[in-house]
């Protein structure tokens, strides 16, 4: 499928699978007109009939060193590597060689196309020159060539609006029906030999709409034809003597007439007289005061005759009608409510004055806001995920990160919760993935929807709107990426963004702060602001560390520094996985076995299917090993020296080896036991006096193996220590344990009721 296609489940990759799988009625998978994989096997022979000396004169000594560089390649095999292996000579071509596209694609198809086994397809030649083209490499472009040219320039940022722009997907953007602009003299139509929309001015009079966005090189949205002057721009009659909404642009006007509203578009400043706004008694001009033609248009109407019948009208946050109506998703009555009240409250021409404000909010603005009602909240307690905000999930390798996101996306769509995490609302995710293919979905949306018993045809359909898959491996890099994003950002307006697997996205080093930085602070952050959405990074782990510790995030830390949410998935010893809320986990309201509020949930898969449920009584089971661990170590803190483990089994009641053996390595992991001994170490004997009452042996302000530090206590008449309660720090669940020092601050022996300073131990 095509770079920028959409459909309801991934784009397809290359596969030598023959039969598509049977339907079972899950409609938010497969597309109205499902793919047959055996058509897209690639044709043996495809493209032998090419002739070779199809290039420039000039060109033939790169080209036929090219060719025989080729030739000394080793062909694509199936099983044996060949995807990597097409994947390097599509890399000697573009990059080595710095050849252009076309000429690569040749080379591959007549030279090397016809050693492979298979061949390849032209899409799937294609495809590799693209991903070839567009990620980083360790050498120059043009090392092959062995002369200056290896210097040449990297190609230019990827353009995901290169093949034009068609009434369709115009429609899609700005969400409104097709039909209702073709009833307006909109068309489909070609402008310099690529896809584009025709908006006619009446008459002969016409202009081409040529992109959504300006291109990344700076390439303008709209073709003029020559000779062709443009006036305002209406799509209904407006008797004289009418109101009307003044705006730039044509956009604004379909999205007003749409709602009933009588618009009039200007296409430019330095087109408006005053024989164009010469019948209309009142005159609502829509500003925006970020944009510099708006202010233009300003001065102009304040010297027209017109300037008295002129209100500005303040749409702010918004910057036009267009951009109101898709933040109100589309739905006329908040629209119509949101733009009759910023026209009761339009002022007069001459008496606007752009907005003068403090900078900042203050104290008083924040007073304002009610947390509880935030409508930017989106998932979760007390504002765990919101608008505007990045998230990260991260996990182990092969343990089921892609299946626990595919049940989330689905549970959350239709507003159900998943392993305790409730949305707000039902949710519109779009997710971007580079590691799955078909199949994979397939199996995945099959497990999630049958393992939540989810099959009426109601919410299926829910489904298959709110969640949007595109597979994309060819994009890397924030300028790249970031030009990808923001069509399908316009055209879908979804309330959750997922990037599955950061690793293949971000085109660098994620241990390196300088490609972190600007990728999540200067292109994820604005990004998620100026649609509004939320974004949630998927990625990896390193290797689990010593003496079963699980695995830590893989890169810099600037990644969960930035991220205002952190979760992790991570094997569990004995079976079954740990889902752990760790950054902002006690919003979300879990409650452990105890009954008190916790950061993480035991979870396994179904024994049926593949859909994540938890584990409540691998739950309640470590809940008690916990206390058999406790009993373990103020045993051993109490009994120095060398134990056996059916010395232990014996201290704890048990018959057997096993039980004593998985406390000992529970302590171990915490750092309470040394590896290979049984002494409590100074953050066990800390805990064991915390526990017990006794005065903690470790120095205030000291860090303990744990990565927990003693931190001073606070004071009150009782002598207990204020706010001694579960606490979050950095991310994970704290529970304070109070050591009382042996002295007051004030000196001296206080007497009965005296107040004692405790320390907390943060675990």
């Amino acid at each position: 499928m095509p770079r920028g296609s959409m459909c309801s489940c991934a784009a397809s990759t290359r596969t030598r699978s023959s039969r598509w799988p049977a339907s079972s009625g899950w409609l938010h998978m497969v597309p109205s007109n499902p793919p047959s994989w055996a058509a897209c096997r690639p044709v043996r022979g495809f493209h032998g009939t090419r002739e070779r000396g199809r290039f420039a004169m000039d060109d033939l000594s790169v080209i036929e060193r090219a060719r025989r560089y080729l030739a000394a390649m080793p062909p694509a095999i199936e099983g044996s590597g060949g995807h990597n292996a097409a994947y390097a000579a599509a890399c000697a071509l573009v990059n080595g060689f710095a050849l252009p596209e076309d000429q690569a694609l040749e080379l591959l198809a007549s030279d090397y196309n016809p050693t492979c086994q298979p061949p390849w397809s032209d899409a799937e030649l294609r495809h590799k020159l693209k991903s070839a083209a567009t990620k980083p490499h360790d050498k120059p472009r043009g090392h092959l060539l062995g002369d200056d040219r290896a210097k040449a320039p990297r190609s230019a940022p990827v353009d995901p609006e290169t093949n034009g722009l068609t009434l369709g997907k115009y429609a899609a953007a700005k969400r409104l029906p097709i039909d209702f602009l073709a009833g307006i003299g909109l068309s489909d139509d070609r402008c310099q030999g690529k896809p584009a929309i025709r908006i006619s001015y009446g008459g002969s009079a016409y202009r081409h709409r040529v992109r959504l966005h300006k291109g990344p090189a700076g390439e303008e949205r709209f073709r003029n034809p020559k000779g062709v002057a443009l006036g305002a721009y209406t799509v209904t009659e407006i008797p004289t003597g009418s109101d009307v909404v003044l705006v730039e642009g044509e956009s604004d006007v379909h999205t007003l007439a749409h709602n009933g509203f009588l618009a009039v578009g200007l296409p430019g400043a330095q087109t408006i007289t005053e024989a164009m706004l010469a019948g209309y008694t009142g005159i609502m001009f829509v500003v925006d005061e970020r944009d510099g033609g708006a202010k233009h248009l300003l001065t102009k109407l304040k010297s027209m005759a017109c300037a008295d019948r002129v209100r500005v009208l303040d749409l702010s946050p918004h910057k036009d009608p267009s951009d109101l109506w898709l933040a109100v998703n589309a739905d006329r009555e908040p629209f119509t409510v949101a733009l009759r009240t910023a026209m009761a409250n339009a002022v007069p021409l001459a008496g606007w004055k752009p907005t003068t404000t403090l900078p900042g909010v203050g104290i008083l603005d924040l007073m304002k806001v009610d947390p509880e009602n935030d409508p930017n909240a989106l998932l979760g307690e007390r504002r765990w995920f919101c608008r505007g905000n990045i998230g990260i999930m991260y996990g182990e390798s092969g343990l089921g990160k892609s299946s626990l996101l595919a049940q989330l996306l689905i549970g959350w769509s239709i507003g159900l919760p998943v392993l305790g995490i409730e949305p707000v609302m039902p949710i519109r995710s779009l997710l971007v993935q580079a590691e799955n293919d078909l199949g994979d979905l397939s199996e995945m949306m099959r497990g999630v929807t049958e393992g939540m018993d989810i099959n009426e045809p109601k919410d299926l359909e829910t489904i298959n709107a709110g969640v949007r898959i595109m597979t994309e491996a060819g994009v890397s890099g924030a300028g790249n990426v970031l030009s990808y994003l923001k069509p399908l950002m316009e055209s879908f307006r979804p309330d959750l963004l997922v990037i599955d697997p950061l690793f293949a996205f971000i085109g660098g080093n994620a241990s390196d702060q300088e490609v972190a930085s600007p990728f999540i602070r200067n292109m994820l952050m604005p990004l998620a602001a100026e649609y509004g959405c939320a974004i949630l990074l998927v990625h990896h782990t390193n290797k689990p560390g010593q003496n079963g510790r699980p695995a830590s995030f893989a890169g810099s830390q600037e990644w969960e520094n930035a991220a205002r949410m952190t979760m992790s998935l991570h094997s569990r010893e004995g079976g079954g996985a740990v889902l752990e809320a760790r950054k902002r986990g006690l919003r979300l309201g879990w409650m452990d076995a105890a009954g008190e509020r916790t950061t993480r949930k035991v979870v396994r898969y179904s024994a049926e299917y593949i859909t994540w449920v938890e584990d409540k009584t691998a739950a309640a089971n470590e809940a008690g090993a916990e206390d058999r661990e406790m009993v373990l170590l103020r045993y051993l803190a109490a009994h120095p020296g060398k134990h056996s483990l059916s010395k232990l089994a014996k201290v704890l009641g048990v018959v057997g080896k096993s039980v004593p053996e998985r406390c000992v390595d529970g302590l171990r992991r915490r750092g309470w036991l040394p590896v290979g001994g049984y002494d409590p170490t100074p953050a066990g004997r800390a805990v064991v006096d915390a526990t017990m009452g006794f005065e903690s042996a470790v120095p205030e302000g000291s860090s303990v193996p744990t990565g927990g530090t003693v931190v001073p206590g606070t004071w009150d008449d009782a002598g207990t220590h204020g706010k001694n309660q579960a606490s979050q720090r950095d991310g994970h669940c704290e529970k304070p344990l109070s050591v009382p020092a042996s002295h007051h601050p004030k000196g001296g022996d206080m007497g009965r009721g005296a107040a004692r300073q405790r320390r907390t131990v943060v675990l």
